[in-house]
C-alpha cells in the first residue's frame, strides 16, 4: 500500500468523522432546543412579548387621543382671541 492511498483514506476517514460529529452536536443541540423547561421559557416570553406590545398600542393611542384633544382646545382658544379682536 502507497503512502497516497493511506492518506486519501485517512482523509475521507477524517471527513466522516467530522460529519458524524457535526451530527451529533446537532441532535444535542436541538434536544436541548425541545426540552420542556426551554420550551417553557420561549413560550412564556412570546406571552410577555405579546403583552407589552399591546400595552405600547394602549399607549399610543391615549397619547394620540390627548395630543388630538390638546390640538383642539389650542384651535378653539385661537378662534376665541380672533373673534375678540375682530369684534373690537
Amino acid at each position: 500500500m502507497t503512502s497516497e492511498t493511506r492518506s486519501g483514506r485517512e482523509a475521507q476517514r477524517s471527513r466522516a468523522v467530522g460529519r458524524n460529529h457535526r451530527r451529533v452536536m446537532l441532535r444535542i443541540g436541538f434536544g436541548f432546543l425541545l426540552s420542556p423547561p426551554v420550551l417553557e421559557l420561549a413560550i412564556t416570553a412570546v406571552i410577555g412579548l405579546a403583552a407589552l406590545v399591546g400595552l405600547a398600542r394602549e399607549n399610543q393611542a391615549r397619547s394620540v387621543a390627548r395630543l388630538t384633544a390638546w390640538d383642539k382646545a389650542q384651535t378653539l382658544r385661537r378662534q376665541g382671541a380672533a373673534k375678540i379682536q375682530s369684534a373690537g
